[in-house]
């Protein structure tokens, strides 16, 4: 159905297109409307001929407002035209542009050419209006047709001019002319079925070990069968030879494709099969076809190639797979020592062996990289900015800069493994190349080795500063260590107080600590424990110091009997585990004493501290040699004698005093009627350390029941002497409900509550008393009393508007005060006291009320609507006292109004 678009609807559609859009528009309709006139008058003897048919669809549109600024004009006349003829007179090849008039003028073409010539923008506009009525109604390009006819080779026989029109529509998203849309339909449904007859004949003939993948058999007999000029002995031969042929070739792709993986046969496939099936469907729309020299084709170009290349294949496959193999051997290896990955890697042999083989040589490299190297060096070679440092880069610069650098095997390789990732994988020579051999190179070959070298020089330089803080950090750590042994010498009497000092100087110590924060953390603890040590040392009492000594000097007499050791190991080692916590606690005590033991008995001079205080168990004892279990026991005894020292000593120290603050704070809390709390035996203690901090806790609950006991009765009295004696102070006696039944947490948490209450009082106070006590506030002190004196009553107290009205015009005045003013509002409002709605009086309010809470405080709304009407006149009334304004009330009064609408509010 042909539809005529108005002047109106062309305009408004050709407003909303590209300018790209507009131009394949003019092109296509333009081409087909000057195909029939050329077809129908112009090569009819005219003496003129048609050059070119302009069309400009934009005509009426201002040049400001138009997509694109050609206009066409009459080269007879001079006036703008929306259609334009280009003729060429054949006489004498003047070229005239004229309008529809100026055309029958001008060249003698007789009145009938010319009223159709005229006539042609009909045809221009039945053209263009199949595509603008598509594009108005949404339609654009058919991506979809057009790929599935690419995708099948359907557009194998298009001839250039449509497929330039196809692609340009393409380009510019423009919907087809239905005849160019109904032939892709035509050419994808013809590939379609051409496929489809071919995978049935390849289905029909193939099994499990014979496929067809050349279709010499249908093709050349269908190209047979057309030749009218063969007498049916010869197309009978010729169609047998065909068949035989056909069955071998395929026999023989099979063959070879059973020794390959997949990818190898789509390799194949691809390279030489499709290309010739292919062939083999545009030489049936031959005449003529030459058939033994298309089968000779088949058999050595296709199937002789294809076995070329699986021979080549197999033979290489077998030595890669053995290399392959052997390299991920070692990639499983360190993917778990470096990725804590415990995933097997195995060779796939469906894939490419070379893949295969690159994949995991790069992936091992990668490995050996992340393991032998350091994030944070890694992390600086793998920035992009080496490029962008240098202005001028020349060669004899770059050999000057490489010069400055000590590089390696391990620096070289490190390079090497860069540059590769840069995409440079062979290696150039530059310290050997001359500036003679450079300059004989190509402009683009110097420019890549100029870039090589840059980067080389980047790395080089990064490689260089991190060796350089690696040096200075191992530096400061061998300072550090040597000023522990120092301390250690001097506190235990022994330098050997670092275990592995060896350690810390080693290179990959120092590689793998990136922030280096965890060596000098470590050894600082340890500098700082000798440093406590010491202090702790000089502070303990003479006593434990002597009955320490003792121990240290004394003499062990083993027993004889393999019985009597296991025995005596048996009966120290339970008390060395209920001594086990004092062991951690008092360790460098008990090294130090160690150390002294060493000094006394020169025969076990060579026992290491850390070997001292690992105690095996009796299952382990049992199963060690006469000899260890001596030397075991010898340790054991030792210990669990200086750790019995150390016990005596907390237990007439320490303990005796935790138990004198226990039994006072009893006295306090309970009355001169106290229990008198006496410490348990010796035997019945267990662990001492277990022990002293169940006193703590005893002694901190006694604490939290005396603080509640005091605070209650503070907090009213500081109240009381800050408002007076008739101030309505917070109720503390919730606090003393039961407070000498409560458990640890509860009575915890309410002595925290009253001393965090008692704080925040005391804060206020002190903040607010020494604002409204200056001088200056005396006389503005008594207007603001009178202000809070006043008793204000709201009826209706739910108003979230008033509120919220009130609020903002409060929080407005405030940010105008300054620091003092604000804490003179806030000693007025905690003097005020607010009725709630049971008639109780609440004092000391200092709150900053948000509208959510507002909203959410049922109960208290009253209490919270009067608390910002007050905060807001005090606010009010101090911003008017220290600006010296008008002390009028019309603020006030409109605030009263505010609440008036939604309530009742009252002033008495």
């Amino acid at each position: 159905m042909v539809v005529v678009l108005s002047e109106k609807d062309r305009k408004e559609i050709f407003n909303e297109l590209t300018s790209e859009q507009i131009r394949v528009i003019r092109k296509y309709v333009l081409d087909a409307t000057k195909s029939e006139l050329l077809t129908k008058h112009f090569m009819r003897g005219i003496n003129w001929e048609l050059v070119d048919l302009g069309y400009d669809p934009l005509f009426k549109k201002k040049l400001s407002k138009r997509k694109y600024n050609p206009t066409l004009y009459c080269s007879a006349c001079g006036k703008p035209l929306k259609y334009q003829y280009v003729i060429r007179s054949l006489q004498t090849g003047y070229v005239e542009s004229l309008g529809e008039t100026c055309l029958n003028q001008r060249t003698g073409i007789s009145l009938n050419i010319a009223k159709e010539v005229h006539e042609s923008k009909r045809v221009i506009n039945v053209f263009q209006d199949e595509i603008l009525l598509l594009v108005h109604i949404g339609k654009v390009f058919p991506i979809n047709m057009y790929k599935k006819v690419h995708d099948i080779n359907g557009d194998v026989g298009w001839s250039n001019t449509f497929r330039n029109r196809i692609l340009e529509f393409k380009r510019a998203n423009l919907p087809l002319f239905h005849k160019d849309y109904s032939k892709l339909e035509i050419d994808w449904d013809n590939a379609k079925k051409e496929i489809e007859l071919e995978e049935k004949e390849n289905n029909l003939y193939s099994t499990e070990v014979n496929r067809r993948y050349i279709f010499l058999s249908r093709h050349l007999k269908y190209i047979v069968s057309k030749n009218r000029n063969l007498f049916s002995e010869e197309r009978i031969k010729i169609e047998k030879t065909i068949s035989e042929k056909d069955i071998k070739i395929n026999e023989g792709i099979n063959e070879d494709f059973a020794k390959i993986p997949e990818f190898k046969r789509e390799e194949l496939k691809n390279k030489y099969i499709i290309p010739f099936n292919k062939k083999l469907r545009e030489l049936r729309k031959i005449d003529n076809v030459d058939i033994n020299s298309v089968i000779d084709e088949a058999i050595d170009d296709i199937s002789g190639s294809i076995t070329q290349e699986v021979d080549d294949f197999v033979e290489d496959k077998h030595y890669k797979i053995a290399e392959c193999e052997k390299v991920i051997q070692e990639v499983n290896k360190l993917a778990r020592e470096v990725n804590d990955d415990d995933k097997i890697y195995k060779i796939d042999l469906n894939n490419d062996i070379d893949k295969e083989l690159n994949f995991y040589k790069d992936y091992l490299e990668e490995l050996r990289i992340k393991k032998t190297y350091p994030y944070k060096l890694r992390n600086s070679l793998e920035k992009d900015e080496i490029l962008y440092d240098h202005d001028v880069i020349d060669i004899i610069f770059i050999k000057d800069e490489l010069s400055k650098y000590v590089i390696d095997s391990q620096d070289e390789f490190l390079i090497d493994y860069y540059l590769k990732k840069q995409g440079y994988p062979q290696k150039i020579k530059i310290e050997n190349l001359s500036l003679e051999d450079f300059e004989d190179k190509a402009i683009e070959e110097q420019r890549k080795i100029l870039i090589y070298g840059i980067l080389k020089v980047g790395f080089a330089k990064i490689i260089y500063e991190f060796e350089q803080e690696v040096a200075e950090k191992r530096e400061k750590v061998n300072k550090l260590v040597e000023q522990i042994e120092i301390m250690s010498k001097k506190v235990l009497g022994t330098s050997n107080y670092i275990s592995n000092k060896d350690m810390y100087d080693q290179k990959e110590l120092f590689y793998h600590d990136e922030d280096y924060s965890k060596i000098i953390e470590k050894l600082t603890k340890k500098r700082n424990e000798l440093e406590i040590f010491k202090n702790e040392f000089n502070s303990y009492p003479m006593e434990l110091i002597n009955n320490l000594h003792l121990v240290g000097k004394r003499s062990e007499y083993l027993p004889r009997s393999s019985f009597k050791i296991k025995k005596s190991y048996r009966m120290h080692f339970q008390q060395y585990q209920i001594n086990a916590s004092l062991i951690k606690k008092y360790e460098l005590l008990i090294r130090y004493y160690f150390e002294k033991y060493k000094s006394y008995h020169k025969e076990i001079g060579n026992y290491a501290f850390e070997e001292f205080i690992s105690i095996s168990s009796e299952d382990e004892f049992e199963k060690l040699d006469e000899e260890k279990q001596k030397n075991k026991l010898t340790n054991i005894r030792l210990l669990v004698a200086l750790t019995n020292v150390i016990r005596e000593y907390i237990l007439k120290y320490e303990v005796a005093e935790k138990i004198k603050i226990l039994n006072t704070l009893k006295r306090e809390t309970e009355g001169e009627n106290f229990v008198e709390y006496i410490r348990r035996s010796d035997k019945e203690l267990g662990d001492i350390e277990k022990y002293c901090a169940d006193l703590d806790k005893n002694i901190n609950n006694k604490k939290y029941l005396r603080d509640i006991k005091k605070l209650a009765v503070e907090i009213p009295e500081i109240q009381r002497s800050f408002f007076g004696e008739d101030a309505e102070v917070i109720n503390t006696d919730k606090y003393l409900e039961g407070a000498d039944s409560l458990k640890y947490n509860p009575r915890k948490k309410k002595a925290t509550e009253l001393n965090n209450l008692k704080k925040k009082l005391e804060l206020g106070i002190k903040r607010t008393n020494y604002v409204w006590k200056k001088p200056e506030y005396a006389a503005l002190s008594k207007e603001l009393d009178k202000i809070i004196n006043k008793d204000i009553s709201i009826e209706n107290s739910d108003g979230v508007e008033i509120f919220k009205q009130i609020k903002a015009q409060s929080d407005e005045i405030a940010s105008l005060l300054t620091k003092e003013e604000k804490q003179l509002v806030e000693y007025f409002l905690r003097k005020h006291k607010f009725k709630d709605i049971d008639g109780k009086y609440e004092q000391n309010i200092h709150l900053n009320i948000t509208v959510e809470e507002f909203k959410n405080s049922q109960n208290n709304r009253k209490n919270f609507l009067e608390y910002i009407f007050l905060q807001l006149k005090l606010e009010k009334y101090i911003y008017n006292y220290f600006k010296k304004f008008n002390n009028d009330n019309d603020y006030i009064e409109e605030i009263e109004r505010i609440i008036s609408m939604d309530g009742k509010f009252s002033k008495r």
